[in-house]
């Protein structure tokens, strides 16, 4: 599947680390790994973001924002800094996820690769869609 960028928290980890952000009350406690379909799409639905998994607490980082969501440890808070928030837009996305069914499983779309690739976890308002990016144009190969 095209359009995901690999991002890295890595430059923020010190920053984190020395002020993780102001509290604030969550109604999201920190999705499971497992949760395959609701983290695919926030790789496309919430762009930008990545996670530390060498983190002690869940830690979404939104590099190029110098933003980051801190989950506590169970308490109801998360921590966040930064101009944007990165778990209002979690929580968000997690409730339009509940809403779609909780789906685990996206459709694509697949074209001759000069159009886009619409995705889906099925059909109706609540589904869950995005559209992949047109593939690059790859340079002819040499024989």
């Amino acid at each position: 599947m095209l359009g995901y960028r690999w991002l890295s928290a890595l430059d923020h980890r010190a920053q984190i680390k020395a002020d993780p952000g102001r509290p604030r009350p969550t109604r999201l406690a920190p999705p499971p790994d497992d949760a395959y379909g609701f983290w695919l799409a926030v790789a496309y639905l919430a762009p930008g973001l990545v996670r530390d998994f060498q983190a002690e607490t869940m830690t979404i980082v939104a590099p190029e924002d110098d933003s980051w969501a801190v989950a506590g440890p169970g308490d109801g808070t998360v921590r966040v800094h930064g101009p944007r928030d990165v778990w209002a837009e979690l929580e968000d996305l997690h409730a339009r996820w509940e809403q779609a069914g909780r789906p685990e499983t996206y459709r694509v779309g697949l074209t001759d690769g000069t159009g886009t690739q619409p995705v889906s976890s099925g059909p109706g308002r609540t589904a869950l869609s995005w559209t992949l990016p047109p593939l690059a144009a790859v340079p002819p190969q040499m024989p």
